[in-house]
């Protein structure tokens, strides 16, 4: 299911992905918007924002400040809304 308020980034949009980007990682049934803080080559690490909204999966059952992802976990991009990509 595609939501239209949030495309799905494309692979040339993930891999322009870089410090200061908001971003939807998806972790198993979970999902964080994450605020990209530091990056080395598909790894990627942020500082949890939970008070963004949250589509398509449930709520982070575990509160994190942090987490570390890889590009392939970004679901939705905040371009244009929580940062301009």
């Amino acid at each position: 299911m595609v939501n239209e308020r949030f495309p799905t980034p494309t692979q040339g949009q993930l891999e322009g992905i870089g410090v200061g980007c908001f971003v939807q990682v998806s972790n198993s049934n979970n999902c964080y918007w994450v605020e990209v803080d530091s990056e080395d080559n598909d790894n990627l690490t942020g500082v949890v924002h939970t008070e963004l909204e949250t589509v398509n999966c449930e709520r982070a059952t575990v509160l994190l400040d942090r987490i570390s992802f890889k590009r392939k976990q970004i679901v939705f991009l905040g371009c244009d809304r929580y940062c301009f990509c």
